[in-house]
């Protein structure tokens, strides 16, 4: 009996530390997207940041173009002549139209969900939404996983289905009704 209690108490220990970890140094980073809206989440946290995937660019004086306003607020701007406003992700056909501008909203949004700097390059999950009747061609594939990889994921999967429970996304444990395309 006091070989099992010392079992459970390790055990309990071990579950403690690992709780820890994750929350201090993990980050696993939830992206739902389609070209109306962006959702990402800090999963260990529930952090949750949504808004327009739309991005306002200005010209600093140098000529160098930066990011002036991103999501909603960027609406608000449609008479200003001094910006240009995009949608990196809007597209008839395809899920990212404009690399560049989905991959500077996409890194706004991550950074507004971890609410701080990253320390640990993040686990992206990408969940594009929309119509994917036919799923995502090779090429929608690669460009979603170099679109986490320029934003800072050290690892990234692709999932297509489902809403994924939180505890799927720490563990890393997808239904397997429909497996992830895992990118490396």
């Amino acid at each position: 009996m006091v070989a099992q209690n010392d079992e459970i108490t390790r055990m309990l220990g071990k579950n403690m530390i690992d709780l820890i970890i994750n929350k201090l140094f993990k980050n696993t980073v939830y992206v739902e997207f389609s070209d109306k809206w962006i959702s990402v989440k800090h999963v260990e946290t529930g952090k949750t940041f949504e808004d327009k995937p739309l991005l306002a660019v200005k010209q600093n004086k140098k000529g160098k173009n930066i990011v002036f306003a991103v999501g909603a607020e960027v609406e608000q701007l449609k008479n200003d002549t001094t910006i240009s406003i995009h949608n990196g992700f809007f597209h008839p056909r395809v899920c990212i139209n404009d690399f560049e501008i989905a991959q500077a909203t996409l890194m706004h949004f991550i950074r507004k969900a971890l609410n701080k700097k990253i320390l640990f390059k993040p686990i992206i999950i990408m969940h594009p939404k929309g119509d994917l009747k036919e799923g995502l061609s090779q090429i929608e594939d690669r460009a979603i996983k170099e679109l986490a990889t320029a934003a800072g994921a050290q690892k990234c999967y692709v999932w297509v289905g489902r809403r994924l429970k939180d505890v799927e996304m720490i563990s890393l444990n997808f239904p397997t009704q429909n497996d992830p395309i895992v990118l490396e």
